[in-house]
This record gives structure tokens, sequence and C-alpha cells, in this order.
């Protein structure tokens, strides 16, 4: 269903949209669609007077339902977050629906971290955990996706003093479990993250000699199962 275009609500009539200034005689102009350049029109206006209201908000998520990657706009959205002190948790609830629908947006996860190091303390160590699960989940309908994966690891290294010995150790279980050959054995963005896991953390190679050890009997073991798998021998070389 088409959206109703700014320029005929009366909630926007104050102002001037500012259109987008095209090169003269461009060899490839963008041939944008009207809904999305009405838009944009009304947001480099909101932007250029620097208005952070309720509107403005609504018109940030129109334009990121058109344009998911649309950088600048996930970042005036933020700011107008802070500005009118809206709940991020409300929001990191929305995030969960624009998640799914684009997963392999830099910009959804980037701003879900914002909103995540944003929150206002104390942060429970149920809300990290409750955001992992959510990240497994959003990894089962593609899991060798490098943006989910990254901000995995980044929820794990900030927010690892509220993780327990016993939390990484479930880690490890979900991770071995993706690394099974009924699973996806192949995955490079899962051997990435058990090299993290092994090497890579902070602390972690307290276990010095026996932690080299275990993962290249773990690795010649999966080496075994499938010999052609390329990512397996990549861990084993690292």
């Amino acid at each position: 269903m088409p959206l109703t275009l700014l320029s005929q609500d009366p909630l926007w009539s104050d102002i001037t949209p500012i259109a987008q200034q095209e090169a003269e005689g461009a060899l490839v102009p963008i041939m944008y669609g009207l809904e999305y350049q009405d838009a944009m029109d009304y947001f480099r206006a909101v932007s250029a007077s620097e208005e952070h209201s309720e509107r403005a908000l609504d018109l940030t998520l129109r334009i990121i339902r058109m344009n998911p990657a649309h950088y600048t706009v996930w970042q005036y959205r933020f700011q107008t977050l802070l500005k009118l002190e809206k709940s991020l948790t409300d929001e990191l609830g929305l995030m969960n629906e624009l998640a799914e629908e684009n997963m392999k947006s830099y910009q959804v996860w980037h701003h879900r971290l914002l909103l995540l190091t944003h929150l206002p303390p104390p942060i429970s160590p149920s809300t990290i955990i409750s955001e992992l699960s959510f990240i497994a989940t959003s990894l089962l309908p593609d899991a060798k996706n490098y943006h989910t994966w990254a901000y995995r690891q980044f929820v794990l290294t900030h927010f690892e003093a509220l993780l327990t010995p016993e939390d990484w150790r479930k880690e490890q279980t979900w991770l071995d479990s993706l690394l099974k050959v009924e699973g996806d054995v192949r995955n490079n963005s899962a051997w990435g993250h058990r090299w993290f896991l092994s090497f890579g953390r902070v602390g972690v190679l307290e276990g010095g000699k026996g932690n080299v050890e275990r993962e290249v009997e773990y690795t010649l073991s999966q080496i075994k199962l499938v010999p052609n798998n390329a990512s397996s021998w990549a861990y084993l070389r690292g």
C-alpha cells in the first residue's frame, strides 16, 4: 500500500523540504522512488534545523523501512531517541523486528550496539543472556552472517564482567553444536568464533599450552570427518 506523501500531510505543512542537489549533466542520476524522495527531502530539512521531535523520529523509521542501510538516518534516529529520553529498551524491541527483516544490514546491528551500550545502569546479566539468545536465533536463517557474528563477539567482550564461567561453557557448547557435521562444519564464521573463545578473549590464554593441545586435537578430529574442509585446515594452521 503506497505511503501518504509528507508533502500532502498537514503535520509537515510548516516544513520547506530540501531537494537533493544533482550534479548538472550527471551521467547516471539515481531514480529514487517518489515516496523515498519525498521523505528524504523532509529529512534534509529536519536535520538542517536540528529538529529532534516525535515526528522526526517517525520520519527516520519511515526512511529506514525503505532503506535500512542509510547510516545518517540511523545516527539521527539515535540522537533523537536520546534527546527525547525515549525508552531504549522499547527501541531494542523494535530492533528485533528490523534485524529479522534486514539481517545483513550493518547499520541495524550498529544501532543495536549503541542501544545496548546506552541502556541505563545497572544492566542485569539476564539482559545479556537474552541478547545472546536473540543473536543465536538471528543466525538460524544465515549462520555465516558476518555482521551478526561480529556483534556477538562485541556483546561477549563488552559485557564480560557480567558473564559467569558457566555462561562461557554454555557459549562453547552452543558453538560446538554448530560445528558438527550435521550442522555446518564448513562455517568459517563459526570457526572464527571458536578462535575468539579459545585464544582471542581476555584471560583465555592463561590455559597456555593446554589450550593449544586441546584445540589441535579437536581440529584434527574434525579434519578426519571432513578432510577437504578449508575452514578447519585454516584453524589448524593458525
